[in-house]
């Protein structure tokens, strides 16, 4: 769920994300996914919206997706990306962990 949600955040996230592309899906030696996500995001500092630039690793053997955010970044068409500053840049890891046994 995590990796779909990674990959399309407006269909899981939409009370966060109104607008949201991601490209560039390239596989990782590791085994891991790599691709790009620009989205306009709610901000969670001040009132409004603003455009989120975000490198993306998802990790099925760590059970991790790792998003980095990034101040500019290569659109699809290769024009230059630019996110709003309503924000900091932020780093987010969604993962999972402990023995399927744990309560």
């Amino acid at each position: 769920m995590e990796s779909k949600k990674a990959w399309d955040p407006r269909t899981f996230i939409p009370y966060v994300v109104s607008e949201g592309r991601s490209y560039g899906r390239n596989s990782l030696p590791d085994g891991s996914i790599r691709f790009c996500r620009s989205s306009m995001q709610k901000s969670w500092i001040v009132p409004g919206e603003g455009r989120i630039l975000e490198d993306v690793y998802v990790s099925d053997a760590e059970q991790s997706v790792f998003f980095l955010g990034c101040d500019r970044m290569a659109g699809e068409d290769g024009s230059e990306l630019v996110a709003s500053k309503f924000q900091p840049l932020f780093h987010v890891r969604h993962a999972v962990g402990g023995a399927e046994t744990s309560r």
